[in-house]
């Protein structure tokens, strides 16, 4: 109305202006120090260091010395650091000690873990293996040519070829197998109550692939 102009222009909230303005400057301020943590290795050794406290030398971190040329393969789970080499699975505590030496009849290893259970297969073989610290808890050879593994936290192991999934109890017994119709399995998982199987499948059979 003529009224409302007579009165002038509106006063700007000034508080509320500066207090927009600190926090657009501290999103831009954020943003560029997230783009240097990424994109500058100086200065993401130097946050590391004295922000995070992130350093390790070898005066604080544990050494273990691993024969790359041997073929070796190094994998950690729980507590432990294992290495697989000559047939041999060593595992190594966080102080750099070895803890154990198991052998296990694998060469071309495929790992998954959960806990404190490590399981580890042949890949494109038939040996597989359910381990717990220093032990072997059960280890079995296939019929068919393993793809893919799983374990849970309970030690119940999935294993998939082609279209083909069986799944174990943390005893190593056969509780089931599930047929694929016309599809591949890429992954498995198994519930945490032990109760569900999980299953990520794809068709290469049609004009396009499909996964489900």
């Amino acid at each position: 109305s003529f009224e409302d102009y007579s009165q002038g222009p509106k006063k700007l909230n000034t508080k509320r202006l500066i207090k927009t303005s600190i926090v657009f400057a501290v999103i831009i301020i954020i943003i560029v120090l997230f783009a240097m943590y990424v994109g500058n290795n100086e200065f993401r050794g130097w946050t590391d260091k004295y922000i995070f406290g992130k350093e390790m030398t070898e005066n604080t971190g544990s050494i273990i010395d691993v024969d790359m040329d041997s073929n070796s393969y190094v994998y950690a789970y729980d507590k432990y650091v294992v290495v697989l080499s000559k047939n041999h699975l060593q595992s190594y505590s966080s102080a750099g000690n070895k803890e154990s030496d198991i052998e296990i009849t694998i060469t071309n290893p495929l790992f998954a873990s959960n806990g404190r259970y490590l399981c580890v297969a042949e890949k494109s073989g038939n040996k597989i293996y359910l381990i717990s610290g220093e032990h072997i808890l059960w280890q079995m050879d296939l019929e068919n040519e393993i793809s893919q593994i799983s374990v849970n936290r309970n030690g119940y192991v999935s294993v998939s070829h082609k279209s083909l999934v069986k799944l174990f109890n943390d005893e190593g017994k056969d509780l089931t197998t599930a047929y694929l119709s016309s599809t591949y399995a890429i992954s498995t998982a198994v519930s945490n109550d032990n109760e569900e199987l999980a299953i990520a499948e794809i068709n290469y059979t049609g004009g396009l692939i499909a996964s489900s």
